[in-house]
């Protein structure tokens, strides 16, 4: 779903926020409103999918997303999972370890358990 024609682009307007920053870091950090935030993800999955190396552009939208919203702080965080539901960090899901460094720590080693 894209944007009605006459409705300003919020993924054009976080990505002049800082133009050199990424934009989805940008988003999470400025957008509070669900509807706002429900556009930008369906704006950015429209922008994933014009990239032809790019076959599942929703779930790479959704981890990355998931992924992203890991490193703010739980109101942030909670604010955008609750605006989309089909979205989870990729390690933790939807029960990110706010303020449990060591739970973070543990996570990783497991992962990496399992890469090697």
């Amino acid at each position: 779903m894209e944007a009605k024609p006459n409705q300003e682009s919020l993924l054009a307007k976080m990505q002049e926020v800082e133009p050199k920053s990424n934009v989805l870091f940008n988003a999470i950090a400025n957008l509070r409103d669900p509807v706002q935030i429900q556009q930008f993800y369906q704006e950015y999955v429209g922008h994933l999918e014009s990239d032809p190396t790019l076959t599942e552009a929703e779930k790479v939208a959704q981890s990355n997303i998931g992924y992203a919203v890991g490193y703010y702080d739980q109101e942030t965080s909670k604010r955008w999972l609750d605006a989309l539901p089909s979205v989870a960090h990729p390690v933790f899901g939807r029960d990110l370890p706010y303020n449990s460094p060591g739970r973070a720590f543990e996570a990783g080693k497991a992962i990496g358990s399992v890469s090697k």
